[in-house]
Order: C-alpha cells, then structure tokens, then sequence
C-alpha cells in the first residue's frame, strides 16, 4: 500500500540560537535567523532556512520534495 506524503500541516518556524542547521535545499548551515522544520518518517528532521524559502508554503513544497528524494545533506545534516 502507498500514499502521498503530507507535511502541510506538520511545517513549523524555527529559530535556532545555539546549533546549526543544515537547509535541504541549499546545504547551507544557518542558525540565529529563521528557518523552517519538519518530521519526516522515522521521526527524520528536516530544515530549511529562510533565504531558500520565504513562507511556509515554499517551505511546505520544498521540504516533501526533500522528504521524497531522501538527498544525502539530509543524511549527513542528521549526523551533526
């Protein structure tokens, strides 16, 4: 059985002070700005941040698209 992946409503600001964070889509590190979040299957995090995109339904978009691609920053950022 399979099924669409929906993070919508699971997408939340962040704004990390004291650990970096590496954005899915840039595979830059950012913290003390804004960013956005969100958990993934096997409770796998995902970010973000703000200059890659704006609002939260770009965030929305482009964080599904990291989750159906399972990119190796993801991965790595995990490891930090």
């Amino acid at each position: 059985m399979k099924r669409e992946c929906h993070t919508y409503d699971a997408v939340g600001a962040v704004w990390p002070i004291f650990f970096w964070k590496i954005c899915c889509k840039c595979g830059m590190e950012f913290r003390r700005e804004k960013g956005w979040t969100a958990c993934g299957y096997n409770d796998m995090q995902h970010w973000v941040c703000n200059s890659c995109a704006p609002t939260k339904k770009e965030a929305a978009h482009v964080l599904v698209d990291s989750f159906k691609t399972g990119s190796a920053r993801i991965i790595i950022g995990e490891a930090h």
